[in-house]
């Protein structure tokens, strides 16, 4: 399925750009050294000024308040490893708070907030009009993915489109793959575009082919409790990820086969994602995401769920009042998990309340959120809880919740993850993305 311009997280897109972070930013000294935060705007990655950050001890206790900025960045001297930092801010009538639990002394943290748009949106590095060798006969819209953005078109004439920043290479150049889909937006044909220069007032495809390339992919060690498997896979080169967006449901639940379609000659390595369900006992959703990259342009692959996968999330709870309890089940409390993300979500006609939680695993399957000062009192929850999602995510790149905390918590994926799209992958530095890589998770939700 095409799919258009897309904000939200995306496994494919977003799970992968947790390896792509940009350089290690250090951490982990001795207990009494300065911790220091940078606040990043979620939309644009840019630092984010106006921003309260609270300084907790290890009980979650408030023991300083700061306000980043025009650098984005507030910094607390003395600070006991073990404590907390909270990040909030508020837009209309919407309010965030981020928490990062298990900080240490010395850490250079940067979190990724919603608020607003700080500093507007990057510059497009380039605008080109769009030009297609043709009309696809039978089509009835087109897609056109850059690598690290796709959008959504419903005519070959008189479109354009901006090229983000990210999406050029280090020969000032990018790709383009456009995509021509039936009525229900399923690919019919797809034209490729390598090497446009960012100079080039026009993006120009080839002609309209039909050859899509095929990836199987064989799934073993399935339990009898996971009710659908469904597949994805795209190919990648330098400048971002580009692929069908097909979504292909598995022969069988728990051991099963997929014929996966791709986009030929372009790529130089292949990325495989499996999106799970579980059957359980309640209304409350459980699923798991498995995703790989493999070096070459690979034809066919075999997952064992068993080995891969990360321990069902079931049983989600949380208390409604000023500091929350939240408690969930999994077999191992997280074992082979390098982070459990807690998000808790509010919402009426009053506003919005958005309260995300970063913590290492441990073998208490419970968390208490901190406290919030008296003088940011404006901040805590005023409105009913309306969902709770717990999320265990596991990378082989990541040497436990040292390494997330410090060097990869600002691209862990905050909000649904919507497999099937290969868009967006703003702002992730290509070059320090591994080729090889395999990232887990395992989330269920409140009924």
């Amino acid at each position: 399925m095409l799919m258009g311009t897309v904000r939200a997280v995306v496994v494919l897109a977003v799970l992968l750009s947790l390896v792509g972070c940009g350089g290690k930013k250090g951490g982990g000294g001795g207990s009494g050294d300065s911790v220091t935060v940078t606040a990043l705007d979620a939309d644009t990655l840019l630092p984010f000024p106006g921003v309260h950050v609270v300084f907790h001890d290890a009980d979650g206790e408030p023991i300083a308040t700061f306000v980043t900025g025009t650098d984005g960045t507030a910094t607390l001297g003395e600070f006991e490893s073990g404590g907390m930092v909270s990040l909030m801010t508020t837009s209309g009538l919407s309010t965030w708070v981020r928490t990062i639990m298990a900080v240490e002394a010395g850490d250079d943290l940067r979190i990724t907030i919603d608020g607003g748009s700080a500093g507007g949106a990057p510059t497009p590095a380039a605008t080109p009009d769009l030009v297609f060798d043709s009309a696809y006969g039978g089509a009835a819209g087109y897609a056109v993915e850059l690598g690290c953005f796709t959008d959504i078109f419903f005519g070959v004439t008189g479109n354009a489109i901006d090229v983000p920043p990210d999406c050029v290479n280090g020969s000032l150049t990018y790709d383009g793959v456009a995509l021509a889909g039936d009525s229900s937006l399923n690919a019919l044909a797809f034209a490729v575009a390598e090497d446009v220069a960012v100079a080039s007032s026009a993006l120009t495809f080839g002609v309209w082919r039909t050859d899509f390339s095929t990836y199987s992919l064989d799934v073993t060690g399935g339990t009898t409790d996971i009710i659908d498997v469904y597949g994805s896979v795209l190919s990648r080169d330098e400048g971002g990820f580009f692929g069908t967006a097909d979504l292909v449901q598995a022969s069988s639940a728990t051991n099963g086969s997929f014929s996966i379609r791709m986009i030929p000659d372009i790529g130089t390595s292949t990325v495989v994602g499996l999106e799970l369900t579980y059957a359980v006992s309640t209304s409350a959703d459980s699923v798991a995401f498995y995703v790989a990259g493999e070096a070459g342009s690979v034809a066919s692959g075999t997952v064992d769920l068993g080995a891969a996968l990360l321990p069902h999330v079931t049983a989600v709870s949380a208390t409604d009042d000023p500091r929350p309890v939240v408690s969930w089940t999994a077999a191992g409390a997280g074992a082979g998990a390098d982070v459990v993300q807690i998000a808790l979500r509010r919402s009426d006609v009053s506003g919005s309340h958005e309260w995300i939680v970063y913590a290492p695993p441990s073998p208490v399957s419970s968390l208490t959120l901190p406290a919030l000062p008296q003088e940011l009192a404006s901040y805590a929850p005023s409105i009913a809880l309306d969902s709770v999602r717990v999320r265990l995510l596991g990378a082989d790149f990541a040497d436990g919740f040292d390494a997330f905390r410090v060097d990869y918590l600002d691209w862990m994926p905050a909000g649904n993850i919507n497999f099937s799209s290969t868009a967006p992958l703003a702002a992730i530095p290509m070059d320090e993305v591994p080729t090889t890589f395999t990232v887990v998770v395992s989330e269920g939700d409140r009924p």
